[in-house]
């Protein structure tokens, strides 16, 4: 008979023991690189003082009706190109300045806020702090009498105006 070869290859040269490490080192490779991904930079998707806004919806409430009260609606005219911001007010409304906040759907770290001042003509007019993005628009004032607040939105991407006006209920 004929002569039989019995050397085999050392286990670290032979295919399937890798294959073998490899899964379970792939596996810690993606939950240290998934840790360090959530770890960088974590989202906040919802305010840090959440519970001082629950508390105080009653405010809130009572500055939306402050607003349906006067009959405040505005319109928002935003020049991208000129970073400028006009208010046209309508309504029971006396004041010299009005507080707008660009509030970001996702990312608290890129809200904004403007002090709209009035001009001889009855408008408000100020700088435009944001890039063209979706926003949750907050116009906020005082003048005469209780505080007043209006909410909208808009995409000055798709956009350069929207209108606000008291909630209905």
């Amino acid at each position: 008979m004929g002569e039989q070869d019995n050397t085999t290859t050392p286990w670290y040269r032979q295919f399937w023991p890798w294959l073998l490490i490899s899964i379970p080192g792939i596996t810690v490779i993606a939950g240290i690189a998934t840790i360090w991904l959530a770890s960088s930079e974590p989202v906040a998707l919802v305010r840090d003082d959440y519970y001082k806004e629950g508390m105080a919806v009653n405010r809130v409430l009572a500055k939306a009706r402050a607003a349906q009260e006067r009959g405040l609606s505005v319109q928002l005219e935003f020049d991208a190109a000129g970073q400028g911001v006009i208010a046209k007010m309508s309504g029971d409304f006396s004041g010299s300045e009005v507080q707008l906040d660009f509030i970001h759907p996702l990312e608290i770290n890129r809200d904004q806020s403007v002090t709209l001042h009035k001009q001889e003509n009855g408008d408000f007019v100020g700088t435009l702090p944001v890039k063209p993005d979706r926003w949750y628009l907050q116009l906020e004032g005082s003048g005469q009498g209780s505080p007043w607040r209006l909410k909208g939105e808009i995409d000055l991407r798709r956009g350069s105006s929207t209108s606000m006006q008291a909630d209905r209920g």
